[in-house]
């Protein structure tokens, strides 16, 4: 710090001990000037201690602060050193030439605790920008150009971008862009674990940060514990067609949303395109899936011969592996549907003296109770299922809609609000919270609840719908309109928000005067 003046020094020295700085030790030298600023900078230098930041006033003796940045500029040995100049006016002419010399913020006195704290971040933020730019264009480069040994250099470009941002980061190590820059590092090598804590301690700072939240969900998609948007999934069979398990996870996700034709084609190639090798497991949840999608077909279409070759698939993938409980759970499905309710007994029988090893089959038998109506063993089921695998949302999140399908509406907010705490970076979630709160009337919760979604995404339609839905009950009919019409300018094919608009303005002409 250079400053003529003893009390700017104090007030400078008062506001760096309040930057957060966590553990991290931080020594500060404070000089009167600027001559005395470039002796201490050759001093530090020589005793080989790294100057992270300078700050200087302009108005000084014999070496204004100015100067002392183009001195610092000019020696190659400083001139990545940011300087932060502070002035009791900011001229036109001062500004030029602070840009000139290279000068990274200019602060206007008297200035507050925030706006030294924001220039800091805002110089941090840069720099990793330009790093963020240069690792792209060198990777680039490399997918261009390079021909062999591609992942050892990849290797060398992430670690020389993480080395380099590391060392920004030492400046405004609170910095959410630049801690998101490290966690984009960790995606490109694959490692989706260390991401995931940087990126929840970003949104717990800035839950606006959408960036951090696409890169949340990203992580725990790559690492099978969110479901995978089926259009994200549909590129990456197009990009990889001869992968089993992409086939595999297409096929699920299409069969969620009920496109069981589609289905049905993703599972049979990825059992043409098992290996040896391929995890029984894997291979036996392709022929289940393959006759979900054939049971289903059975029951829209009004085919039962269907069922048969259903069945068939059952049956594979139980032979395949045995412990599958949902190879199980979906025979006895088809044969009640069948009538044939002894192979329904027996084969539930043979289901129930299985005992479950993964949370998979923990949530089959989950599905199989509540199916039942035996709530207290299906309650159990979703316990255990979450001891095994307490931080995946595909298990919280399918409980979550079935129990709403039950119309169990509080088993179901409970389900969902685990999901928002493993992970609040699923805007899906927050629908569901709402639907489950407007379900037991507690409207003005369920409208925070969209409220804390527009955070993530303000662009959803299917949010602004749902608000429309919650202000409708709370009786604020003209905020219900305006969010139906923003929900229609989303999405102009959405018919149910013109209806529900021309309801109410129609309800509205209706009304006598006050």
């Amino acid at each position: 710090m250079a400053s003529s003046k003893n009390h700017e020094l104090k007030i400078l020295k008062d506001y760096i001990g309040r930057l957060p700085y966590k553990n991290e030790s931080v020594s500060v030298e404070a000089v009167s000037n600027g001559e005395k600023a470039w002796e201490q900078i050759e001093f530090l230098y020589q005793r080989r201690q790294n100057i992270d930041l300078i700050v200087s006033a302009e108005d000084m003796d014999n070496v204004t602060g100015t100067e002392l940045t183009k001195m610092i500029r000019s020696d190659k040995r400083y001139h990545d050193i940011p300087v932060i100049l502070f002035a009791s006016e900011v001229t036109k002419e001062l500004a030029a030439k602070a840009r000139e010399y290279g000068v990274r913020a200019c602060i206007v006195q008297p200035f507050g605790f925030q706006n030294f704290y924001d220039s800091l971040t805002r110089i941090v933020d840069e720099d990793i920008a330009q790093k963020e730019e240069d690792r792209k264009n060198n990777l680039i480069h490399l997918f261009e150009e390079t021909t062999y040994e591609l992942d050892e250099k990849l290797k060398k470009v992430y670690s020389k971008s993480m080395e380099q941002i590391r060392t920004i980061l030492r400046l405004a190590p609170w910095s959410g862009f630049g801690q998101v820059s490290i966690a984009k590092i960790h995606c490109g090598r694959n490692k989706f674990e260390l991401a995931l804590p940087i990126l929840k301690n970003v949104i717990m700072d800035n839950f606006k940060m959408k960036e951090a939240h696409d890169l949340l969900m990203l992580c725990y998609k790559r690492l099978g514990k969110a479901f995978e948007d089926t259009s994200e999934l549909d590129l990456r069979v197009k990009g990889n067609p001869n992968s089993a398990s992409l086939n595999q996870l297409l096929g699920e996700s299409l069969l969620r949303d009920g496109d069981f034709l589609r289905a049905a084609k993703y599972f049979k190639k990825a059992i043409e395109l098992h290996k040896k090798h391929d995890s029984p497991r894997l291979k036996a949840k392709s022929h289940v899936g393959l006759g979900e999608s054939q049971m289903t077909q059975a029951d829209e279409e009004n085919k039962p011969e269907l069922r048969d070759e259903a069945v068939d698939n059952f049956k594979a993938g139980r032979q395949i592996d045995p412990q599958l409980m949902s190879a199980y759970f979906n025979l006895v499905t088809v044969y009640r549907k069948m009538g044939n309710e002894d192979m329904a007994r027996q084969t539930y029988q043979e289901m129930l003296n299985i005992a479950p090893e993964t949370a998979e089959d923990w949530m089959t038998m989950f599905e199989t109770y509540l199916a039942e109506g035996d709530i207290n063993k299906a309650k159990y089921s979703i316990h255990k299922a979450l001891e095994l695998a307490p931080d995946d949302q595909t298990i919280t999140i399918t409980a979550g809609k079935k129990y709403m399908r039950q119309e169990m509406y509080d088993d179901a907010l409970e389900m969902f609000e685990k999901t928002k705490n493993i992970n609040p970076s699923d805007l899906r979630i927050y629908n569901y919270l709402g639907i489950c709160l407007r379900r037991l009337s507690k409207h003005g919760e369920a409208l925070a609840a969209y409220t804390k979604a527009l955070e993530i995404n303000p662009s959803d339609p299917s949010i602004y719908f749902n608000m429309g839905r919650a202000l409708e009950s709370l009786d604020r009919k003209p905020e219900a309109i305006k969010h139906y019409k923003e929900a229609l300018r989303l999405d102009p094919e959405l018919d149910m928000a013109s209806e529900f608009i021309e309801k109410l303005s129609d309800d509205a002409q209706k009304e006598p005067p006050s």
